[in-house]
């Protein structure tokens, strides 16, 4: 039987909330939904979570646990494509991020954090949720011209490892989505 829960823990910087569900029973693993500061706002998306469940609806695309990175190792910039969607990101070791999401790597470039805001903001017109887009308009422009491989789609078995859209409404971008 498939369940969301929400567990806390202390940081320095104060109590999170961290929000995880399942798809089936306790031998299924439990799968990061997201961390948040308060209470009230784990409790919105474990809720929204536990009704998608229920309706046996497609969940809305997870975000990534945190970044764990020592101090001092460059980050790049990264654009991994599954089906139809493309993550935006950043890490330390994208070919190991690229593998632990399950996306195809198609295009890698030096910057951090500051870089990949930008980048969120250029392709806004695609943006499905959190650090996915849609491949289309700017974004395959952007990939074309940097030499991207944008020809070919992930193979659909690997489309599993990523969630569809919940029918919802995007809180950051204020739009309709699914």
């Amino acid at each position: 039987m498939s369940s969301a829960y929400i567990t806390s823990r202390l940081t320095k910087s104060g109590p999170r909330f961290i929000v995880r569900y399942r798809l089936g029973g306790r031998d299924t693993p439990l799968v990061y939904a997201g961390v948040f500061k308060s209470r009230e706002e784990a409790e919105t998306l474990r809720a929204e979570v536990a009704e998608c469940l229920a309706a046996r609806k497609r969940l809305p695309p997870r975000p990534d646990p945190p970044l764990r990175m020592k101090r001092g190792q460059p980050l790049s910039v990264y654009f991994g494509q599954i089906g139809p969607l493309v993550k935006v990101g950043v890490s330390v070791n994208h070919q190991k991020r690229a593998s632990a999401l399950g996306v195809r790597l198609l295009h890698v470039e030096p910057g951090g954090r500051q870089r990949e805001r930008r980048l969120h903001r250029l392709f806004a017109d695609s943006h499905v949720s959190g650090e996915w887009f849609y491949l289309k308009g700017q974004l395959r422009r952007y990939l074309k011209k940097q030499g991207a491989d944008i020809s070919r789609r992930s193979p659909p078995e690997r489309s599993k490892t990523i969630p569809g859209l919940c029918l919802g409404h995007d809180r950051k971008y204020g739009k309709q989505v699914g």
